[in-house]
């Protein structure tokens, strides 16, 4: 894994002594990435205050190009999104 892009966006403001939670997903899985999905919850109201994305590009470091996602890796990744190892 050499490859990363973030993109995140706050759409509510806190305060202190606000309770969050986090709650991490995979929301994309791609033959040579895998895009994580973190949102930032107010645990009171249930809304969501922030969101945050994180790409990841599967490099082969020899060549300096993407390859595939490791077959282990992208089945854990489906199964982890709610898809089926097969997906």
């Amino acid at each position: 894994w050499r490859g990363f892009s973030r993109t995140s966006r706050t759409t509510k403001s806190l305060f202190p002594g606000d309770c969050v939670a986090v709650q991490s997903s995979i929301a994309d899985v791609q033959e040579r990435r895998v895009t994580m999905r973190h949102e930032l919850v107010n645990t009171v109201t249930g809304e969501v205050t922030a969101i945050c994305e994180l790409t990841a590009v599967c490099i082969d470091p020899s060549i300096r190009r993407p390859r595939a996602l490791p077959p282990e890796v992208a089945a854990k990744a489906a199964v982890m999104r709610g898809g089926t190892s097969a997906d």
